[in-house]
């Protein structure tokens, strides 16, 4: 479900990954009605029921809890996961690099601004070790 500020969402099946357009700012009103019309139109498009919803972990971001009612909505797990490691499995995913690959014993550095990190304070920075599935 992607973060609050320059939001986006995922849906992946059997493989394929299908991104959202680049929507906004979740805490402005029609960015967050824009977020909430086009993952319906989405999901009716590909005829899409989650079994498994990612939601970024911080409690607080409108996402996570769109994610977490959809959840409930249609009986998924909901996975939440940390900000940088996230960004890391993004950029393992895009380099086209999987648990095959070896990915499991990736380490990054990620310098992307505020994240929730595992103390539940936020970080402005991460070391992420372990890959895609971690």
């Amino acid at each position: 479900m992607g973060g609050e500020l320059k939001a986006t969402f995922c849906l992946v099946r059997d493989g394929q990954a299908i991104l959202s357009q680049h929507i906004g700012d979740l805490e402005n009103a029609a960015a967050l009605d824009d977020y909430r019309a086009m993952l319906r139109l989405y999901r009716d498009l590909f005829d899409f029921t989650p079994a498994v919803i990612a939601v970024d972990a911080h409690p607080d971001y409108l996402s996570t809890t769109l994610g977490a009612a959809l959840a409930q909505e249609c009986g998924a797990r909901l996975v939440p996961v940390g900000h940088h490691h996230a960004h890391m499995a993004a950029c393992l995913v895009d380099g086209g690099i999987g648990l095959a690959d070896g990915a499991e014993g990736a380490v990054g550095l990620i310098l992307d601004g505020l994240g929730l990190g595992a103390d539940g304070t936020l970080w402005g920075a991460r070391f992420c070790a372990g890959g895609i599935a971690a």
